[in-house]
């Protein structure tokens, strides 16, 4: 599913009705979860962005691709209806800056560190402006990347 620019977005107002929660994905390893959580000390990834909470994708395609990140051909795909209603719309560009390591390789653990702590810096001030989520769009408005700062009930897709 793509959003294309210029369409309501994806989340809150003015979409304030029950209809507007939306069905989302989320890939794993583990086969036998009930939540996605949003607490970055057991997230999956060990990345800056994980800081944020729990990532969802719009389809299934791309939520495999984090239910087996190395030969994405196995894991589990979760599904879970839900919305938010303050989201913050992160730009692509200050997203990315969370993922850049940088160089040289040989910097990259302690720049990863940095990171982490930066973005869960990020996640407490947009949490404290009484933000619920990040929705990451690309710059053409695409949304690729959704985040809940709360738990959120995932069911197995399949089973």
């Amino acid at each position: 599913m793509v959003r294309k620019p210029g369409l309501p977005p994806l989340f809150g107002a003015p979409w304030e009705r029950e209809e507007a929660t939306e069905t989302l994905f989320h890939g794993s390893p583990n086969p036998s979860l009930t939540v996605a959580s949003s607490n970055p000390e057991i997230r999956q990834f060990d990345n800056a962005t994980s800081q944020f909470g729990a990532f969802f994708a719009l389809d299934v395609g791309e939520a495999a691709r984090y239910a087996d990140p190395v030969r994405r051909v196995g894991g589990t795909i979760y599904s879970a209806r839900f919305r938010l209603t303050n989201p913050y719309e992160m730009p692509w560009r200050e997203f990315g800056y969370y993922q850049n390591l940088g160089s040289p390789s040989s910097q990259w653990a302690e720049r990863l560190a940095q990171l982490r702590i930066e973005a869960k810096a990020r996640r407490t001030e947009l949490e404290a402006a009484g933000h619920d989520g990040i929705i990451v769009r690309t710059p053409k408005g695409i949304v690729i990347e959704v985040v809940s700062f709360s738990d959120v009930p995932i069911t197995r897709l399949g089973g």
